[in-house]
């Protein structure tokens, strides 16, 4: 397909409608699979949909056509301090954890920072407390040396309180507590998301 820039709009998906996005993409593979049929049952069915096809020289075939499915290559962890954590055939990144068997016998200290409101003082202070004994006990390639909880006041954002910390080296790990009601918990999310993948 060859797309002249002269006649290209550049296009961005609405503030809105990225908020969605979980509910479409993050879905069973059973529940994903039965809106795929119904789409198809649709697009056969009805006749609106069928003729407008046509109009493309395109047609849906309501039987699905089984495939073979391609097998990746299994993911290679990278832990900065400790280098690449590769795993056995056959076996999930959790092994290691089940047999309690050890990564490594010095662990690197990492940072545990834990952001929260006023609400959610008493879960984070278990939470994260919690995380880092079950990492000690697993005998994990790092471990939390320092757990620091960071108050954000509520006039200030969560991603805000993450670049307000000096210093940062790198050894941190940044978990925030949501307390806030549903739709402020999602504008919040879809910004620490947005702000850890850049």
């Amino acid at each position: 397909i060859y797309v002249v820039p002269e006649l290209s709009l550049v296009t961005d998906v609405p503030s809105d409608v990225r908020r969605e996005l979980p509910k479409v993409c993050s879905v069973m593979p059973t529940k994903r699979d039965e809106r795929q049929k119904n789409l198809i049952t649709l697009l056969c069915r009805d006749p609106k949909a069928s003729r407008l096809l046509e109009s493309f020289q395109m047609k849906v075939n309501e039987k699905i056509s089984p495939v073979t499915a391609i097998k990746l290559v299994a993911p290679i962890l990278y832990i900065p301090g400790i280098g690449e954590i590769s795993k056995p055939e056959g076996v999930d990144f959790g092994w290691d954890l089940k047999d309690k068997s050890q990564w490594n016998k010095n662990p690197t200290d990492w940072v545990l920072y834990a952001l929260y409101r006023n609400e959610s003082v008493d879960m984070a202070k278990k939470w994260s407390n919690d995380f880092a004994t079950t990492l000690r006990e697993r005998k994990a390639p790092f471990n939390f040396s320092n757990i620091k909880g960071i108050l954000v006041p509520p006039e200030q954002d969560y991603v805000g309180a993450i670049r307000n910390v000096p210093n940062q080296t790198g050894n941190e790990i940044f978990v925030c507590y949501l307390s806030e009601p549903e739709k402020k918990r999602a504008e919040y999310y879809n910004q620490i998301k947005t702000y850890s993948l850049n």
